[in-house]
């Protein structure tokens, strides 16, 4: 998790290429979802930038050699087509073990209130 935040601050493409499923799906907040070329595209292109990302009350809820399920509190902040956004978020992740390490399959979030 903390390489897939690094990453997306950082615009990392590389490492984003290593944690991002082939078959991952997003889901934002806001009801946007997409696939890990999506993501990539829109880092690349600026569309969606994160400045920070804050990761609160991790708590691994079930994991075993092949998979994980994580949920987190997360504060994140950034701009979307060049407008600021500051979102305090519950965020469901699943991810999947492979030969390129733990990959998220996986990501759904949903405002706190």
């Amino acid at each position: 998790m903390q390489q897939l935040d690094k990453a997306l601050m950082q615009k990392d493409e590389k490492i984003l290429q290593t944690v991002l499923h082939k078959d991952l799906s997003f889901g934002h907040s806001n009801g946007w979802v997409q696939n890990k070329k999506d993501v990539l595209n829109d880092f690349n292109s600026g569309k969606l930038i994160y400045s920070n990302i804050e990761n609160s009350s991790s708590v691994i809820l079930n994991i075993n050699n092949k998979w994980a399920t994580v949920k987190t509190n997360t504060k994140a902040e950034g701009t979307v087509n060049g407008n600021a956004f500051s979102l305090a978020l519950h965020v469901m992740q699943f991810w999947i073990k492979t030969k390129k390490g733990w990959q998220l399959m996986v990501r759904q979030s949903a405002k706190q209130s």
